[in-house]
């Protein structure tokens, strides 16, 4: 009767740590699996449009993602789960990092100097 007991507890231990593990790796693959259009302008400090400026994610020597175009509007495919850096390079050589949330990455980015 004890061992009966004893394996009771065991397979039921066993089976929710399987839910869990099966519940974990879902999330992360739903991530992975899921992406979006992120579409924006990017503006100077003059509130005109900028173009020709590269977009990169993480670091200038990752892939380029987009560069924007004559009215300054991009275009990027992303993620949704987690924050994403990304760096702008401008024509004459400026380099500005900026920290967005995946989920909400502005229609409207200005590229401003640091003060």
């Amino acid at each position: 009767m004890r061992r009966k007991i004893i394996l009771l507890f065991v397979c039921i231990a066993v089976i929710i740590g399987a839910m869990v593990v099966t519940k974990y790796y879902k999330k992360d693959d739903q991530c992975i699996a899921v992406g979006k259009y992120s579409r924006g302008i990017i503006i100077g400090q003059n509130n005109e449009p900028i173009s020709s400026v590269k977009i990169y994610e993480d670091t200038i020597k990752g892939k380029e993602l987009s560069i924007s175009n004559a009215q300054g509007e991009f275009e990027i495919l992303d993620g949704v789960c987690g924050e994403i850096v990304l760096q702008f390079v401008t024509t004459d050589g400026e380099t500005y990092t900026k920290k967005y949330d995946r989920k909400h990455i502005p229609e409207v980015i200005e590229l401003s100097y640091k003060k």
